[in-house]
């Protein structure tokens, strides 16, 4: 269970209020469905100091919710007891870090109960909250109502609600939800948790930052004082520190470098040729007669004699009159290529009067070529030739198999330049780099410190 140096994790709290044994301690320990409070008789107050409490029973429906068991509070008290009841009060709210009120739940035993005690209570309570927090946040639980026979238990139910719409009537408080309560084992009233659960959800609640604000001053200005005390503080010297530290150091010098100015020449590169060899063919044509090719005496002859002449053995005659006669016929071939030899598909054998074949190859254009049929007659009765002849020609041809290019050529040169450059000299000297100084170190926090003053001044108001 929570304690009261559980500080920071509370922030919403049910205040638990009322007289001397009318069971707010039993009401809290029904709640947590074990005994956390201590119960004490009828009329004395167990409850000495604060206690806040927070209901783990996982079936509750307050589950996680926070109660604070109040002091007992009785009219017979002398007053500076009920100063010291809000004193711990402020003191435990401080230090628990609640900071909500959701409600106040004031506890009467019934059979106790008197008609001006709800004023008597918000009175009370008045003097540490406002009026209107109190008046608009609390609930009445009425308790041990299973003391009385039933027709005075309704009786004094029907007086406090008469004295409650009183007050409603006359000094214009807000409607206040009562609850009837049994704390006695296995003998719960029907609903009676949900009841409560239900009348504290209807209720705001209000902040505790202003009852606080005087008491919360007042201890953090002590707080401040003992944190700053030389009893809270521990002072350690540190000597200074120092580091072999490169310092440098920029001189100028005279030098020389060595430039590359390289000289940039193109050759060029002939072309790579490859000599390829070829054929072509080309068909001639030759075609003569004797008449048209005879001298002027052989011309009369053969005009005169003709063919009868050949088949008479005249031509033999005329023949003999005029010496044998020789013809030449000659064609001009042209070649894409330059031709290097000539072959014929014909001989002398193969046509009358033909008595050889022969080529001449330009020397200025290899690619022309003249082709001659050297002819002659003798008298024989043939008088003409006419003959289709294949010249088979060799061509020689130049192929570019890598053409002509500038081959760059880098021709290595240097000269020698003056220069002035920057020297960086390095030396290493033992330099400060913290100072002497005085370390402070606080033996508390001040939240430690807060916690301990709280707690001095709540044990001193037991």
């Amino acid at each position: 269970m929570p304690s009261v140096s559980q500080a920071n994790i509370f922030k919403e709290a049910n205040l638990v209020f009322g007289v001397s044994g009318s069971g707010k301690s039993s009401t809290i320990n029904n709640l947590c469905g074990e005994e956390i409070c201590k119960v004490g008789d009828d009329e004395s107050s167990v409850t000495q100091n604060c206690k806040l409490v927070c209901v783990e029973r996982k079936n509750s429906t307050f589950y996680g919710k926070y109660f604070l068991d109040m002091q007992g509070y009785n009219d017979t008290r002398p007053e500076h007891n009920q100063a010291k009841i809000f004193e711990t009060m402020k003191l435990y709210f401080l230090e628990s870090d609640i900071t909500i009120i959701k409600s106040i739940i004031f506890v009467i035993n019934i059979s106790e109960a008197r008609t001006n005690f709800y004023r008597r209570f918000s009175e009370f309570l008045a003097q540490l909250f406002q009026k209107d927090q109190v008046e608009s946040n609390s609930i009445v639980i009425l308790t041990k109502g299973d003391r009385l026979v039933p027709e005075e238990k309704e009786q004094k139910i029907e007086s406090i609600r008469k004295s409650l719409s009183e007050l409603v009537a006359n000094y214009g408080w807000p409607a206040m939800q009562i609850i009837e309560w049994s704390n006695k084992k296995g003998k719960a009233l029907p609903n009676q948790e949900d009841k409560l659960y239900n009348a504290i959800q209807q209720l705001n609640g209000f902040n505790l930052k202003t009852v606080l604000k005087e008491v919360e001053k007042e201890i953090e200005l002590k707080v401040q004082d003992l944190y700053d005390s030389p009893d809270n503080i521990i002072t350690l010297k540190h000597a200074a520190k120092q580091e072999l530290k490169e310092f440098q150091t920029d001189r100028q010098v005279e030098d020389h470098i060595v430039i590359n100015c390289d000289r940039i020449e193109y050759v060029t590169v002939p072309a790579q040729t490859e000599e390829r060899t070829s054929i072509a063919v080309k068909l001639v044509h030759f075609s003569g007669h004797i008449a048209d090719e005879a001298g002027d005496v052989g011309k009369t002859f053969m005009n005169i004699f003709g063919t009868v002449g050949g088949i008479l053995g005249t031509n033999y005659i005329v023949s003999a009159l005029t010496g044998r006669d020789y013809f030449t016929e000659t064609k001009d071939l042209q070649f894409d290529h330059k031709v290097t030899s000539i072959t014929f598909d014909k001989t002398p054998a193969d046509i009358r009067l033909l008595d050889r074949l022969d080529y001449t190859i330009d020397p200025t254009d290899q690619r022309r070529v003249k082709v001659s049929a050297y002819l002659s007659w003798g008298g024989s009765p043939v008088l003409s030739w006419d003959f289709d002849m294949r010249v088979t020609a060799t061509l020689k041809q130049t192929v570019v198999t890598r053409e002509e290019y500038k081959n760059k050529v880098v021709i290595p040169q240097q000269r020698i330049e003056k220069i002035i450059k920057t020297v960086t000299d390095t030396e290493q000297r033992l330099v400060t780099v913290k100072e002497a100084y005085e370390e402070k170190i606080h033996k508390r926090t001040k939240e430690e410190i807060k916690k301990l003053l709280i707690q001095e001044r709540i044990n001193k108001l037991s």
